[in-house]
């Protein structure tokens, strides 16, 4: 699991993607243009190629669990998406560099 602060970049993806907010409050979810509030143990469906993003409203790290099937990205996504959180707001045009590396395609006006 990835320890969350702060929002991530709108992507579409070549897989779908389960969402599940199994631990904590704050943590939202943009899905085809609509927020998505999950309390814990709830989840959310993501089809192929739907854009979507997510953000931890809060002050505090919280935690997700999200399954891609199939798995088109590996644990190298996640330590490069960590680094370039870890300091604070990431820089855009890095951010994207790293999805479209990983196969994830930025949505449009990020």
């Amino acid at each position: 699991m990835t320890r969350l602060r702060g929002s991530a970049c709108a992507s579409g993806s070549r897989g779908a993607a389960t969402l599940s907010n199994k631990m904590m409050r704050g943590l939202s979810f943009m899905v085809d243009g609509r927020d998505v509030e999950l309390e814990p143990g709830r989840a959310v469906f993501i089809k192929r190629g739907i854009v979507h993003s997510f953000r931890n409203d809060t002050q505090e790290p919280t935690t997700c669990l999200i399954i891609l099937t199939p798995g088109v990205l590996g644990p190298g996504y996640f330590r490069e998406m960590a680094a370039l959180i870890a300091s604070g707001p990431p820089d855009p045009e890095l951010v994207k560099a790293t999805m479209l590396r990983h196969g994830l395609i930025p949505a449009a006006g990020f």
